[in-house]
């Protein structure tokens, strides 16, 4: 019997069990004298788990939950939690989650110092191994010259729908913007130097001051757009109020 199917036997005796408890009880209620093996049969329950639970013995269900630190409900905030993150963007680690953890515990106990064990985290992920797992990461630039195709953007503009939906946002309250670094001193002209022989190109440096500004376009879900925001660099410009401003720039 595999270790899944030895679970959900368990699980299946212990619910007979209870049930044939319940009428144990009632039955010694009526001030008769029950009878274990035939109620215990009645109901398909092991007479064994039958007589520990007469007899105030735990069950492994009971001794487990009895053990368990966060409680089932935490765990299930925890579990959603950490799926929520991840279809984000931003997977929790190991230690946030820990950090989580001990959030819970410390608000629902009142002790600022209660906290899960540290190798509370992998038990939790081979409880849950069913809806979490833990994985090796890529970074945002290995995967950005593939990211941009069609199931991405449209898994992108799902969350962000979803979002809208649930906290109904005006489509007034929904801004997107770009930053773009622009040289202001870039130099077009080429010249020519004195290089290895089979070198198609030769990078010459130059003492020059590779000034730049930003340019942040805004536009609105509601269809309004705005003049664009130019950053310079920080200076004191004598009658800026005066100069051309053909953007209509902020």
């Amino acid at each position: 019997m595999t270790k899944s199917a030895a679970v959900k036997l368990r699980q299946e005796h212990y619910a007979k069990t209870k049930l044939a408890y319940a009428e144990y009880l009632r039955i010694l209620e009526t001030g008769a004298k029950p009878k274990v093996k035939t109620i215990a049969d009645a109901f398909g329950a092991p007479r064994t788990n039958l007589r520990n639970m007469i007899n105030g013995v735990d069950s492994k269900e009971e001794s487990a939950a009895k053990r368990q630190i966060l409680f089932e409900q935490e765990e299930t905030v925890m579990i959603q939690y950490l799926i929520e993150t991840a279809k984000r963007g931003f997977p929790d680690t190991p230690r946030r989650a820990i950090q989580c953890a001990n959030q819970i515990l410390q608000e629902r106990t009142g002790d600022v110092n209660a906290s899960v064990g540290k190798n509370w985290i992998h038990r939790f992920l081979q409880q849950h191994k069913k809806q979490l797992s833990l994985f090796w990461s890529t970074t945002l630039t290995t995967v950005r010259g593939g990211a941009l195709n069609e199931a991405n953007v449209n898994h992108w503009y799902n969350l962000l729908q979803e979002i809208i939906n649930e906290y109904k946002i005006d489509a007034s309250l929904i801004f997107a913007m770009d930053e773009t670094s622009c040289f202001l001193d870039k130099c077009t002209h080429k010249t020519r130097h004195i290089g290895a022989t089979g070198q198609c190109q030769q990078i010459a440096i130059r003492n020059e001051n590779r000034e730049t500004c930003t340019l942040i376009p805004i536009i609105c879900a509601d269809g309004k757009v705005y003049g664009p925001t130019v950053i310079f660099k920080g200076k004191q410009i004598q009658g800026k109020d005066t100069l051309p401003n053909p953007l209509g720039t902020l």
